[in-house]
């Protein structure tokens, strides 16, 4: 719960100076290629956030990484600090949070649509027009395929699920009748 607050802090600062700089949608590509080197390379991370090994050699290897990444200034002194403060292993919470705030200063929206099998490319681009028309946010297409569904299409946004499935249509037909 604490790490999950402290996480959000440290996003938001970065966001606010992402903001400033107009650079929210690059910095959240640079963090999310530098989040998935760590979970690439575990030994990175756990040799980064050992506090056994000396500080500057710590810094001088993190600085080695992110000029072959090419990350971004502002992106470095955010790094350099998590390290300095011993809080590199909240990294992957404050990406998350992070590409969230991204996300709602960019108006994009994650849509899942969860299906039985694969839709035709034109099912999703109407869905995904629809829902941007709908919602007045560009969204980012997720393709889910759950064999369980028997027919139609399930669409999560956000928090908000329509549910277009045959299950539930039955189960509606089903109240009706009982009514």
């Amino acid at each position: 719960m604490i790490e999950s607050i402290i996480a959000k802090r440290y996003a938001r600062a970065l966001i606010g100076l992402a903001k400033k700089e107009n650079q929210v949608e690059p910095i959240d590509h640079e963090f999310s290629a530098f989040v998935e080197q760590c979970q690439l390379n575990k030994i990175l991370i756990v040799t980064l956030a050992n506090s056994g090994f000396e500080l500057q050699k710590r810094l001088n290897v993190l600085d080695e990484i992110t000029s072959r990444l090419g990350l971004s200034a502002i992106l470095l002194k955010l790094l350099k600090l998590l390290l300095k403060k011993n809080r590199l292993p909240l990294l992957q919470d404050i990406y998350a949070a992070y590409h969230d705030l991204a996300n709602q200063t960019m108006k994009r929206s994650i849509m899942t649509v969860i299906t039985a099998s694969e839709l035709p490319t034109e099912q999703y681009k109407e869905l995904e027009e629809h829902f941007a028309k709908a919602t007045k946010k560009t969204m980012i297409l997720k393709k889910q395929i759950e064999p369980q569904v028997l027919g139609g299409v399930l669409v999560k946004i956000n928090d908000n699920i329509y549910d277009y499935t045959l299950k539930k249509q039955l189960e509606d037909i089903k109240q009706k009748m009982i009514q």
